[in-house]
């Protein structure tokens, strides 16, 4: 019996309005910081702090997008982001892909004890590891370059990777692999022939998941950039002085900076969506 049968038509109206109470109310709290941000960024300093308070922005201005760009090195923060986390994304899908396959295809003695601690390391808060971090970056010489940071942001993305790439793995039939391999593939050959293609829903998911959560990363790059390597997280934190803050210039720059996020989100949302809850249900 359908569980709706139980209930009268008024019950079902009635829950599926309290439903869409929560979700509306959900929404509005979420975005509710997303659009002060946006009203903020157009309101000229006096408006800021007008009594009585004004949400929206008598005339709203452009000024404070001006003057990030003209005043600040956003430019440079904004491609040291963009570098770093495009590279960061492509050197965590390859690495990620593989250790899935292996750990998909392939047991071992011990495999349930390495998949642990392969997971725990995700668990373990980054201010825990920052500081050694810091010391091995500056030690090998790669301290406020791009390439430290690539370092850094792949070590503590990849783990979380490695178990979204593994359940998507999992649903792909052995048996695809066997026939490459009867058809004279080399293992390396058939994960790259004939796995590899089928894994592109999860590589994009996993691609948009790196980025974004290494676009959002601001603790690391505060400790391992300082000059040349700066990110856009720390570029922003940077316009807050000792004498001065600018909320105007902060939240435009805090606008510019969530667009690309936005924009990749909206465009591969069904993937991370379909990845993140891959293995949910087990056939």
């Amino acid at each position: 019996m359908n569980e709706n049968e139980n209930y009268g038509p008024a019950r079902i109206e009635l829950k599926v309005a309290l439903n869409t109470l929560v979700g509306v109310v959900i929404a509005f709290l979420v975005l509710l910081p997303f659009f002060w941000m946006i009203l903020t960024s157009l309101k000229t300093p006096e408006q800021l702090f007008k009594i009585p308070f004004q949400l929206f922005p008598e005339k709203a201005t452009l000024q404070n997008y001006v003057s990030v760009w003209r005043d600040y090195p956003f430019v440079e923060y904004f491609v040291n982001s963009v570098v770093v986390c495009i590279v960061t994304a492509v050197a965590v899908v390859s690495t990620s892909s593989l250790a899935a396959y292996g750990f998909a295809r392939f047991h071992f003695k011990g495999q349930s004890l390495v998949e642990m601690v392969v997971l725990t390391t995700q668990m373990i808060p980054v201010i825990v590891v920052v500081i050694p971090m810091f010391k091995i970056i500056r030690n090998i010489g790669l301290y406020d370059t791009q390439l430290g940071l690539i370092i850094s942001y792949t070590s503590v993305t990849l783990p979380f990777c490695i178990w979204m790439m593994k359940s998507f793995v999992e649903n792909i039939p052995k048996e695809i692999d066997l026939a490459a391999m009867i058809d004279g593939c080399t293992r390396l050959q058939a994960f790259w022939k004939a796995v590899f293609p089928l894994m592109l829903p999860g590589l994009v998911a996993t691609t948009v998941f790196t980025f974004l959560e290494s676009w959002n990363l601001y603790l690391i790059p505060l400790v391992l950039s300082s000059e040349k390597s700066i990110p856009l997280t720390v570029g922003i934190a940077g316009l807050i002085s000792e004498h001065k803050i600018d909320w105007g210039q902060i939240m435009a720059a805090s606008t510019v900076a969530s667009v690309p996020s936005i924009i990749l989100f909206l465009i591969f949302e069904r993937y991370l969506i379909a990845n993140l809850t891959a293995g949910a249900v087990k056939q």
